[in-house]
């Protein structure tokens, strides 16, 4: 009799087994051998929140944009240089090498880009600065940083205001495209020493600068991310 009770006792809980098991399933579905698996040694930023996702695609230019058709598109790219002109030419290679490519969304793009890179910058964060620029700028964005800090220098910044962005020039050469961005901005800054007194700039003075910027991008890639590959100041 204890024996048979044990049986009944196992098959009755190998029933509840397989009715969890088909619960699960329906909950989670099955496994088809295509889900991504995560990797245990991911930065953060690699598993951030939505949120944080949004925000850093917001801000990486010229994010994929495939409304509107191809006579739409080219027609905002009369509305940034007239229809014949050199710069025209070059944005419209540049949009039939990259269907992702619409003028409008780029400059949007190049606007939050510029923006997040002269803060990152100004406060010293790597991290922030380097998915968003060529190693070359980096490498120089990084020397300013590190000669910063070995003088004990500390900055204080603040971007008022992107007042105009505007594509000032354009270039495709093979898989590569270049577009150059003229920012006119708004900001306050200051740098003091290791003491606290202001060396350079002015911290209650707003003051008017002009950046030239020229971003790139390999249009045969499936990313749609520019990255800034050289910087200028006008005069």
């Amino acid at each position: 009799m204890g024996e048979d009770f044990h049986l009944i006792e196992i098959v009755f809980m190998a029933t509840i087994a397989v009715f969890l098991g088909l619960r699960l399933r329906q909950i989670l579905g099955r496994r088809t051998g295509n889900e991504r698996r995560r990797d245990p040694f991911a930065a953060r930023e690699q598993v951030a929140s939505p949120s944080a996702k949004e925000k850093r695609a917001e801000a990486l230019v010229g994010a994929a944009d495939r409304t509107g058709s191809k006579d739409e598109k080219g027609s905002r790219i009369g509305q940034v240089a007239p229809e014949g002109s050199v710069l025209n030419k070059a944005l419209t290679d540049i949009q039939n090498a990259d269907r992702q490519f619409d003028v409008d969304r780029f400059v949007a793009g190049a606007k939050s880009a510029y923006q997040m890179i002269v803060e990152a910058f100004n406060h010293g964060d790597k991290d922030a600065l380097k998915p968003l620029l060529t190693e070359e700028v980096f490498a120089h964005f990084t020397t300013a940083i590190d000669g910063r800090a070995r003088r004990g220098e500390a900055v204080e910044f603040k971007l008022v205001g992107v007042k105009d962005a505007r594509i000032t020039g354009a270039k495709l050469e093979g898989r590569q495209a270049e577009i150059t961005v003229t920012f006119e901005s708004e900001i306050i800054t200051s740098t003091k020493d290791k003491d606290g007194k202001v060396v350079s700039g002015d911290p209650s003075t707003v003051v008017n600068v002009i950046d030239i910027w020229s971003f790139s991008r390999d249009v045969k890639t499936r990313g749609p991310d520019w990255i800034l590959c050289a910087t200028d100041t006008a005069e």
